[in-house]
């Protein structure tokens, strides 16, 4: 994608004083980043009243911190980013292994899709509002997902995202880097969705997405830590170690889940 020096001076007084801030006169940085979408990213406006109007009506608690949840079955989650790919499908099957594709809805191909996968919505800040994609999503799977992932792995300081998600009817999110689920403590009220972090990762597809927990991904199933989850793009398979993700799971005795089963298991009521 070329760049021209229109789309930098739009990008500039769309948000002079951040990109300002950003960029100090890097244009080489402003026009990566202008590829990689974070301009318009920058341009998203969540709808903040509806939002506001949400929040207020959920009820207090009496949390002073994040709600955790402690795992002690040992718990392997895999998941993959963008697009259902045929080749991991057949090789999860034939190891009696299953994973949670997270699907962008403009890629989408129905006659690709098998109905026994779990299929969640990986939402794109930069393209529509989440309830569009969600649309176009149900639309092509028949199914009305319950977790979702955002594109790139962009995510704000405020965490916004969560309250946006939730009252859209997501139940999970696994766009953050980390090991431990959580629901998040907001003035006294616990937001009805779970984060559930990826703690291996493939390849960062911008420059400010996190890399996997570990140097080593084998240290995460050698200190028991549940779940683990992987994070991985079908686009990078001919690159990436996650066939390992599996080989370390049948190693150390780890029990596959999709997001889904997860969610179900141990999340759903909690």
């Amino acid at each position: 994608m070329k760049v021209s020096k229109t789309s930098i001076g739009t990008a500039i007084k769309s948000s002079p004083e951040l990109l300002k801030e950003l960029f100090k006169g890097d244009l080489r940085m402003l026009n990566y980043h202008i590829k990689s979408g974070l301009i318009e990213r920058l341009r998203f406006k969540f709808p903040k009243e509806k939002m506001l109007s949400y929040f207020n009506n959920l009820p207090e608690t009496d949390c002073t911190d994040n709600n955790h949840i402690e795992i002690r079955e040992k718990i392997a989650i895999m998941t993959f980013d963008d697009v259902f790919d045929e080749e991991i499908y057949e090789y999860e099957n034939n190891i009696n292994a299953k994973s949670t594709f997270f699907l962008l809805s403009y890629k989408l191909n129905k006659n690709s899709i098998k109905k026994d996968v779990d299929l969640q919505l990986h939402y794109d800040a930069r393209y529509s509002q989440i309830d569009k994609q969600k649309e176009k999503f149900e639309k092509l799977t028949g199914k009305n997902p319950i977790a979702s992932r955002h594109h790139t792995l962009w995510w704000t300081h405020t965490h916004l995202e969560l309250i946006y998600l939730a009252m859209n009817g997501i139940k999970v999110d696994s766009s953050l880097p980390g090991i431990k689920p959580f629901r998040l403590c907001i003035q006294g009220k616990l937001l009805p969705i779970w984060e559930v972090p990826f703690s291996v990762c493939d390849s960062p597809s911008v420059l400010s997405a996190p890399y996997g927990i570990p140097s080593k991904m084998e240290t995460l199933f050698e200190k028991k830590i549940s779940p683990i989850v992987g994070l991985f793009h079908p686009y990078l398979k001919h690159q990436s170690r996650w066939k390992d993700f599996y080989k370390f799971s049948k190693k150390y005795r780890y029990k596959f889940m999709t997001v889904t089963e997860f969610y179900n298991k141990y999340l759903k009521g909690k």
